[in-house]
């Protein structure tokens, strides 16, 4: 009787946590940073993306975020040796650079977040990310191309103001010598 009378109070909870929860759908637009590290030597590239996402608030201090962004080709070209070490390391071929510098063709990301938020009487509210996340980074050699996952704990910190807009920073991935970070500003219509 006392297990029966558990599982009811939690599927009442469940329940009435969710239909008091808040949806919204949102879109930004921000720049991400590639940071590689190549023993002593690191190069940074940035890319410019678009991030739909979309959000449940289970109540007024945790709510859950789903991610999905599409980034540009970099700004900038790693050298010659970084475009040996990206390469080969990552699949590409022994001859693929060829003396030439190597490029980020593209990013693509997924991600998962629980998100904390600390509600106050103003308009803008304070919150922390943190969570799953995928990246797929394209580079082009010159004479080769190929691509690397990243998958990796993800964090970050933002602040939305006045339901409406959301400013982010986050750390998306650091894994076998590759750094992702993210600043956008988001757009969210909640309903």
């Amino acid at each position: 009787m006392h297990q029966f009378k558990r599982l009811f109070l939690s599927l009442l909870f469940m329940f009435s946590a969710a239909a008091q929860a808040g949806y919204w759908l949102g879109v930004g637009s921000g720049v991400a940073t590639v940071d590689i590290s190549l023993g002593s030597e690191s190069q940074d590239d940035v890319t410019l993306e678009m991030v739909l996402r979309a959000g449940v608030e289970i109540n007024d201090y945790f709510s859950i975020e789903a991610q999905i962004g599409e980034g540009t080709g970099g700004f900038f070209e790693f050298d010659e040796f970084a475009c040996e070490v990206i390469i080969q390391s990552y699949g590409g071929g022994e001859n693929d650079c060829d003396g030439d510098p190597a490029d980020l063709d593209g990013r693509k990301s997924r991600a998962l977040y629980l998100r904390t938020s600390l509600p106050n009487d103003t308009w803008l509210t304070p919150y922390l990310l943190t969570g799953y996340s995928y990246n797929k980074l394209d580079f082009d050699g010159g004479n080769g191309s190929t691509s690397t996952s990243i998958e990796d704990f993800g964090y970050g910190f933002g602040v939305r103001v006045a339901r409406w807009f959301q400013l982010e920073w986050l750390q998306q991935g650091d894994e076998d010598g590759i750094k992702i970070n993210s600043t956008t500003l988001n757009l969210t219509i909640p309903f």
